[in-house]
């Protein structure tokens, strides 16, 4: 049923909104985000180690593309034939290589520097399945390997559900429902990150709510830096949101052998 969804999403001709959110057809929104997260991955990620690198739940190729800028190589995997079918045709690099099917597809043996995921681990939905993805990614990570995920957290667990049926879609947790997680599966946590720009941005709330002409895409870093700098400064006063979700950057560091 999932891979329905990501399979017609890729049909979209815009990437950013295969991936992110397809309603955005005047590409601000999704540019805004897309600008943030690779913002704080060149902060908090990208200065480790740029061997090997795992990009998990690639998609498209939006993450992947890039990060072969400062990698020897870079793997994606994704469970929709579309998404890596359109990778493959927009990622000619050839230190970039991607595979359809899960984690297990790259079988034990083979070890990375270095692993991502960007808005993935909200749609595995049961604690099994998470625990599992998270055993898998410390059995595919070299010894100190690096593990960084982005996933929009909340104060408490939230469980997103289809109106129609009732049938839970997504999942929203906690930082420490992650940080339990991995650490039960031989991580550490290095640093975890609020992103509060989608929250408290001045300039994501005047594009999200369409209120601003289209903008060149070279003057909308500049706003984007604007609201870094805005949003830290309520994040200060206000701490994490009392309701409602905020993404999160989470820097894992292998710090044992798996299972």
């Amino acid at each position: 049923m999932k891979n329905d969804i990501w399979n017609l999403r890729a049909k979209q001709r815009d990437i950013l909104r295969n991936v992110l959110d397809p309603a955005d057809e005047a590409g601000l929104k999704n540019r805004y985000i897309d600008i943030i997260h690779k913002y704080y991955l060149r902060r908090y990620f990208i200065r480790h180690d740029g061997g090997s690198t795992l990009d998990f739940g690639c998609g498209v190729g939006r993450i992947s593309s890039w990060l072969a800028k400062f990698s020897r190589h870079v793997v994606g995997v994704d469970t929709s034939p579309e998404f890596i079918k359109k990778a493959k045709t927009l990622n000619k690099n050839r230190r970039i290589s991607y595979y359809r099917g899960g984690l297990d597809i790259l079988g034990s043996n083979r070890k990375f520097d270095r692993a991502i995921s960007v808005w993935v681990l909200q749609h595995i939905l049961t604690d099994r399945e998470i625990e599992k993805t998270a055993g898998l990614l410390g059995n595919l990570l070299k010894r100190n390997g690096y593990f960084c995920l982005i996933e929009q957290v909340c104060r408490h667990n939230r469980y997103m559900r289809l109106p129609d049926t009732g049938e839970v879609y997504l999942v929203h947790r906690t930082m420490d429902e992650y940080t339990r997680i991995f650490s039960q599966n031989g991580f550490r946590l290095r640093r975890a990150v609020l992103m509060p720009e989608t929250v408290w941005g001045f300039v994501y709330r005047v594009i999200r709510k369409n209120r601003l002409p289209r903008l060149s895409l070279k003057v909308l870093p500049l706003t984007v830096l604007f609201d870094i700098i805005f949003a830290w400064a309520v994040l200060k006063i206000k701490k994490m949101p009392a309701t409602g979700r905020i993404d999160c950057l989470l820097l894992f560091k292998k710090s044992t052998d798996t299972k």
